[in-house]
């Protein structure tokens, strides 16, 4: 009897064992994890968001055709020119169970219209777009107030991610941030230096194909290619299209994708400075080869820019074109604006990032061609953020990206709106104001083009490029895709 429930005990422990050991884990190795953790309202773009995209779900979200889709909302409606309801995706269940409703909304839109919220990046977003108040009308649908028309509210609702209330409350928002409650496909079950390990959120509305999730800090991109190479990630986040010889080596796919971005080297056109001018800056835009800094260190994955939006966007001009390569123009623009020995011109970027580094490299090149003494300056990116939204830049000119969807949330800091304005042409105001209380998406979309001109015109520095991203995807990984600024962790699966 005791050998019969020794056995049974050792056969139950090997099937035990045999289960988990079945268990399958997506590794993603990253450059580095958000210091707020999973704070649901401060990352909102790739790649501080990552974390918060296998957590929880926004309002609605973006279809590859750049149009609004649904998400945690299946429907909308304009019920007045300030008044928007929202249908609300039936049977969604929080990963502690608790019941996603209109109330949850609500009490996401109050926090962020509250002081404390209001220092958010989602809370300054949503004041951006004059939204000042929700109410539950029922359990499923909720009703979204407006100071002014804002004809594409559900567009603006894709940065709009729903905690649960009653966690958020009793944690409040520092602990939610390492403990996150949402209705996403995973649930973080530990936060380590370096490391976030989640499990499957099986009760989720888009429930997962894989058991655990695993976020693995490797700070160095040849490091990530390395881990991904000796099998110890499945996802190598942020690679270039120099490892893809590598990466065929070893069976694995270089994925490119476009993010809804555009590059720009920002310039202080407000100070006592040469860029004053907007010569100068035209002049910039001329000596800088795009294209053969894309061909030659991007893998030709990207164009040249027109406009600080891309062409997903909504209101993107298609009647501008790039600035073209000319150095003689930008020599002679330079000498018109009385700098013909050119100007010393230092330029800040964050850390070292090797694919950033030479691309900026090849732009002080060029410059220097028309007399332009480019430098470049380390900052951290702590200080960038200080600079931006305190002022004080040390530098004439930063890297900078802006966009998304809706190209007018640009102009929250790059136009004389913002407190500690480096660009300001008040010609534009005018514009930006009428586009924004359009009555109608039509009306909206056709001012918006001509603030575009117009910033084409007055550039704000010097455009470069559509942002385009490389990941690294072993060969056992399918369904990956980092399209519309979102990864669908849901969908991605693990073959042997």
């Amino acid at each position: 009897m005791k050998r019969a429930t020794a056995l049974t005990v050792t056969v139950l422990a090997l099937l035990l064992s045999a289960a988990a050991s079945a268990e399958t884990t997506l590794r993603v190795g990253v450059r580095l994890l958000p210091a707020t953790q999973a704070a649901p309202f401060t990352s909102i773009l790739l790649p501080s968001a990552i974390v918060n995209h296998a957590v929880y779900d926004t309002l609605t979200a973006i279809a590859p055709d750049g149009s609004v889709k649904p998400w945690l909302a299946t429907a909308w409606r304009m019920k007045d020119q300030q008044t928007w309801e929202f249908d609300l995706r039936d049977g969604v269940v929080f990963s502690n169970g608790a019941p996603f409703t209109a109330d949850a909304v609500v009490d996401t839109i109050e926090f962020l219209l509250s002081p404390e919220g209001a220092g958010e990046s989602v809370g300054s977003q949503m004041r951006y777009n004059t939204v000042i108040g929700a109410r539950a009308l029922d359990a499923d649908t909720v009703e979204i107030t407006t100071t002014q028309p804002d004809a594409i509210l559900p567009l603006h609702m894709m940065f709009l991610r729903v905690p649960e209330p009653g966690a958020w409350r009793e944690l409040g928002a520092q602990r939610f941030s390492s403990a996150p409650v949402g209705t996403g496909p995973f649930v973080v079950t530990r936060w380590a230096d370096g490391r976030v390990d989640l499990i499957a959120n099986r009760a989720s509305w888009r429930a997962p194909k894989v058991d655990r999730l695993a976020f693995i800090t490797v700070a160095d991109q040849a490091a990530r290619l390395q881990a991904l190479a000796s099998d110890a990630v499945d996802i190598a986040i942020g690679l270039s299209p120099t490892d893809k010889p590598v990466l065929d080596d070893i069976g694995a796919k270089l994925v490119t994708h476009l993010k809804p971005e555009i590059s720009f080297l920002a310039t202080n056109s407000t100070g006592d400075t040469p860029l004053t001018d907007v010569r100068v800056r035209q002049a910039l835009n001329h000596a800088v080869n795009r294209q053969q800094i894309i061909d030659v260190i991007l893998g030709g994955a990207t164009t040249p820019a027109s406009q600080i939006a891309h062409d997903l966007s909504f209101g993107f001009n298609r009647t501008l074109e790039p600035y073209g390569y000319d150095p003689d123009l930008a020599r002679n623009l330079l000498a018109a604006a009385g700098h013909a020995d050119g100007f010393d011109f230092p330029v800040a970027l964050v850390g070292n990032q090797n694919e950033l580094d030479t691309v900026y490299q090849l732009i002080a090149s060029d410059l220097a061609a028309v007399g332009v003494r480019m430098t470049i300056v380390r900052i951290t990116g702590a200080q960038q953020l200080q600079f931006l939204y305190q002022g004080g830049w040390p530098t004439l000119g930063w890297a900078m990206t802006s966009s998304m969807y809706d190209p007018l949330g640009g102009f929250r800091i790059r136009s004389c709106i913002w407190p500690h304005a480096y660009h300001c042409d008040p010609e534009i105001l005018p514009l930006i104001e009428a586009a924004q209380i359009a009555p109608t998406a039509a009306e909206r979309r056709a001012l918006t083009e001509q603030v575009m001109a117009r910033e084409h015109a007055i550039p704000p520095g010097i455009i470069l490029w559509q942002s385009p991203g490389f990941d690294g995807v072993s060969r056992h990984v399918r369904g990956f895709k980092a399209s519309e600024d979102f990864i669908p962790f849901h969908e991605i699966e693990l073959t042997p």
